[in-house]
């Protein structure tokens, strides 16, 4: 009862204050009603036990945490299907029915990759209930993780890095694609980030990437010239660093900039779908390929763990081909 209260204050509280003092007003209360115990004294203001209180509450949770505004999006949206879908009380549900729909789910004709994740989304959500005492088991135990086949990221040449700067339409076109190409940002990292996050003196950037870690990533002097130029054409007053075509200018959603990406892919003629983790990747590659160390990779692209680096930075045949013959 305590901990729900707490996070239903702090979810509302987000409306009116940054994340960083919702964490701290979190912590505050969690330490003034420590020594309390807490009971309802009137059966009018309990608050609605379904699925949506529980659903809103868990958001809550992992906002708090630091889980990204795009992740939250994607964990909402499948579990608001998951419980219409089952239209029974969450306390009720077993492993054959996340078993029957997500075999529903399957014959949709989605990927396995996107059947995976939603898996994660349900698992995330149902340990969370278990911890926090609103289900004695989480049914998921039970769910075996989907095998998902194993292959080798995409990355871009330097050829087709040509052809998309070739694609650009305006400064802004060019300043996002060097941008994102030098930074190796998340797409969301440099959604959120502002103008004054940028240190002018030695081109670095300031970012919030997963779990609210902040980071600070390099822009090259290449990237720096068109971002300066593209800035230099902004009249708004919107701190974004990317800000809409149209008037009023403000902040550019997600998916403006991956349609940005898309659209410079289609024009460039590049036969797969170019979005910005695609040039993540890419940068990955490239400093593996130029002899930089693991672990500055994985500081720079922000990785709680080695493995995730190693993943993105897989070296491609002709570059183990390279490596072989110089030994010989």
């Amino acid at each position: 009862m305590k901990e729900k209260i707490i996070l239903s204050i702090c979810s509302k509280a987000m409306a009116i204050m940054s994340t960083e003092t919702a964490q701290e007003l979190r912590r505050i209360l969690e330490a003034e009603l420590y020594a309390y115990d807490l009971t309802v004294s009137c059966t009018s203001l309990v608050p609605y036990q379904g699925p949506p209180e529980k659903l809103r509450l868990f958001l809550a949770s992992k906002r708090l945490d630091g889980l990204s505004p795009l992740t939250l999006e994607r964990y909402a949206a499948r579990l608001v299907h998951f419980c219409r879908s089952l239209q029974k009380p969450i306390e009720d549900v077993n492993s054959m029915d996340i078993r029957s729909y997500l075999a529903a789910y399957t014959q949709t004709g989605v990927m396995a990759s996107t059947v995976s994740t939603a898996q994660t989304a349900l698992k995330s959500f149902f340990m969370w209930l278990e911890t926090e005492d609103m289900i004695i088991k989480s049914p998921m135990r039970k769910i075996k993780p989907i095998k998902l086949p194993s292959r080798q990221p995409k990355s871009l040449t330097p050829e087709q890095m040509e052809l998309l700067r070739m694609a650009c339409r305006d400064i802004r076109d060019r300043a996002m694609l060097e941008t994102y190409y030098s930074t190796g940002c998340r797409v969301s990292e440099l959604q959120v980030a502002n103008r004054g996050d940028i240190n002018w003196s030695d081109n670095s950037l300031r970012v919030i990437g997963k779990g609210n870690k902040e980071r600070t990533v390099y822009i090259n002097d290449r990237a720096a010239v068109h971002l300066r130029l593209y800035l230099a054409t902004r009249s708004d007053n919107d701190p974004c660093l990317f800000a809409t075509e149209r008037k009023p200018h403000r902040r550019m959603k997600v998916k403006a900039i991956q349609d940005v990406f898309w659209r410079l892919g289609e024009t460039a003629h590049i036969p797969y779908k170019i979005h910005p983790h695609l040039l993540r990747h890419t940068v990955a590659t490239t400093m593996l390929r130029n002899g930089s160390e693991l672990a500055k990779i994985q500081k720079m692209l922000g990785h709680a763990s080695p493995n995730t680096t190693q993943i993105y930075a897989v070296m491609d045949d002709a570059s183990v081909h390279d490596a072989h013959k110089r030994c010989s």
